[in-house]
């Protein structure tokens, strides 16, 4: 047998501000809804610990993380033009705002509460405030 700590099952990050690249990005569709979505993954990075986490952005229920993605990397007349495509920005760093919520299938997660451009001012006011007033995203690929 295999030795293990179970304290590992559920290994979450304290909220706060970590450090990320986009990793992938994929098309997919929304098992519950049927609409498109993008799938994008980060690897955020603490230490030298290091997570994968994805945030799905349905369209368009979700398109204003697009937005602001955009709006990150200077890309705010892109999307506002219709044109702006995530995978331009597959490689870039950025800061991920993580929170911890409660899932009642999975139990308590990280999730991506806000994207911070690296190096920015807005990082510091990130790291004081990690939760945006955003309802859950029940709309999940799974």
């Amino acid at each position: 047998m295999i030795d293990y700590d179970p304290k590992d099952a559920n290994h979450l990050w304290d909220e706060g501000v970590y450090d990320a690249v986009l990793s992938e990005v994929s098309e997919k569709y929304s098992k519950s809804s049927g609409k498109p979505m993008y799938v994008l993954q980060f690897t955020a990075f603490s230490g030298d610990d290091k997570m994968t986490i994805r945030d799905f952005v349905v369209i368009p229920s979700a398109l204003w993380k697009l937005k602001e993605l955009a709006s990150l990397f200077g890309q705010s007349d892109v999307f506002d033009a219709g044109n702006f495509d995530p995978y331009m920005l597959k490689g870039k760093s950025l800061k991920l705002s993580l929170t911890i919520q409660d899932n009642k299938e999975y139990g308590e997660q990280n999730r991506i509460g806000a994207y911070v451009k690296s190096g920015s001012a807005a990082s510091a006011h990130a790291q004081k405030q990690t939760k945006r007033d955003v309802p859950p995203d029940d709309d999940f690929a799974f």
